[in-house]
């Protein structure tokens, strides 16, 4: 088994979603423009979602992104191989009122 073999397993990805996706209001410094190669939710509204990085058919970077027909804000992206990719958004109606 390959060391990165685990993130083409989708079901243990999801499962890395769901806990990603749980938010504690914890008193941290960070810089949001480092790379350390983790992600942290930062937004307590934000979800994580899988996406391919096809951008004929992913409209999370376009330059109104929206994701289920609703507007979004990207906050975090991270390349996750097989031209997949995990992006934290959060709704902009979500993100304005916070």
């Amino acid at each position: 088994m390959g060391r990165y073999e685990y993130l083409y397993d989708t079901k243990k990805v999801l499962g890395v979603i769901n806990m990603l996706n749980s938010y504690a209001n914890n008193s941290f410094k960070f810089d949001l423009n480092a790379v350390s190669g983790t992600l942290r939710k930062s937004h307590p509204k934000s979800q994580f979602v899988l996406t391919s990085l096809d951008f004929n058919r992913t409209y999370l970077f376009d330059p109104k992104p929206t994701y289920q027909s609703k507007d979004i804000v990207v906050l975090q992206t991270m390349l996750i191989g097989d031209n997949r990719g995990l992006v934290e958004i959060v709704y902009k109606s979500d993100f304005e009122e916070g």
